[in-house]
């Protein structure tokens, strides 16, 4: 579950090329010489490099920023490579579900907003702080960081959930984890708690089932709030192509593993750094170099990369050990672009 962030923030957060969330349309960031610009599925260029940064596309527009006079600013480009949203804003999120988060002055505040894809706000900037629309529903902050609320609007920007929670997160199959004093519990869209706070951490749901933190392991849950199978780790994701990464403590160190929605861990915690599984594979770090698994535990690209992200549109991005160049590689593990 992404905790919420201001929006500045955030678009700098989405920078990590390394996060497991990230679903492209069939175009993929390529930097060289220090300008990012996206090449296709078989590393063709599409749009040559002349970014000063460039984000993976969302709802058809990826988000691209440039320096003009008065500082960096990001705007909005279509598949070809072409503005549709000039660059103007200080920051900017992907959209989703047809509307994208803004940052701008008010005053002199720095607050978010939303725009449609036309460019036009709709969502006047008024938040300290906004999470993607997800489900009908952005989670908000108001109040002051230190101590404001969060509330969820619809598209509309209308306040359908009142600022009632210290933490909230994004709805995810009907529900979204939200933060009362100090536990954490799941609300619907109407803001009635279908599970109630009791937990002293809690993820989104996902595939049914949702990872909950209680005193000092991690379990899952189904939607009604019941345990959903009794074995406990000492952390745990979300579940992804069926799995779920789970992380166990072996003489004093974190190793980590995967469990099936029945409970059984079917690949064992061994790793020392994992990501989640996508498109059948998941990186996993052995010996200070990544490979990928299958679904068995087995090898199919052996440990050999810097750094390794998941599996999205067939390639996975991967960094070299010698040089630290960046490329992209395909499920049998040979490069389609790059190492630059």
């Amino acid at each position: 579950m992404k905790k919420l962030f201001p929006l500045a923030l955030l678009a700098l957060l989405a920078c990590d090329i390394w996060r497991d969330d990230i679903a492209h349309s069939g175009l993929f960031v390529v930097k060289v010489d220090s300008l990012c610009g996206y090449i296709n599925q078989t590393g063709q260029v599409v749009i040559t490099p002349q970014f000063g940064d460039a984000m993976d596309f969302s709802g058809g527009l990826a988000r691209v920023r440039v320096s003009v006079p008065s500082g960096p600013v990001w705007g909005f480009i279509d598949e070809s490579g072409a503005y549709v949203i000039d660059p103007q804003f200080d920051a900017a999120g992907p959209f989703s579900e047809g509307l994208a988060r803004i940052n701008a002055r008010v005053g002199k505040d720095s607050l978010d907003g939303f725009i449609n894809k036309a460019g036009d706000t709709v969502i006047h900037p008024q938040f300290e702080a906004a999470g993607d629309f997800s489900e009908g529903r952005a989670v908000v902050h108001v109040g002051g960081y230190s101590g404001g609320k969060f509330g969820y609007i619809d598209k509309t920007g209308r306040l359908v959930i009142g600022y009632s929670f210290d933490e909230a997160g994004d709805f995810h199959e009907g529900l979204a984890p939200v933060r009362v004093d100090s536990l954490w519990g799941y609300v619907d869209k109407d803001g009635d708690f279908a599970i109630t706070p009791q937990f002293t951490d809690a993820r989104g749901f996902a595939e049914g089932l949702a990872a909950v933190h209680l005193i000092d392991q991690w379990k899952y849950i189904d939607k009604s709030g019941k345990t959903a199978f009794n074995t406990l780790f000492f952390g745990a994701a979300s579940f992804s192509d069926g799995l779920a990464l789970v992380w166990n403590m072996q003489a004093g160190e974190v190793g980590y593993g995967y469990v099936d929605a029945g409970g059984w861990v079917v690949v064992s915690p061994q790793f020392g750094e994992a990501r989640a599984f996508s498109e059948g594979l998941a990186a996993v770090c052995t010996g200070n170099r990544w490979g990928f698994i299958d679904r068995t535990g087995k090898f199919v690209i052996s440990p050999q990369f810097l750094n390794a992200a998941s599996f999205s549109g067939g390639l996975a991005r991967v960094e070299q050990p010698q040089t630290g160049a960046f490329g992209y590689v395909d499920r049998t593990g040979a490069y389609v672009w790059g190492p630059y």
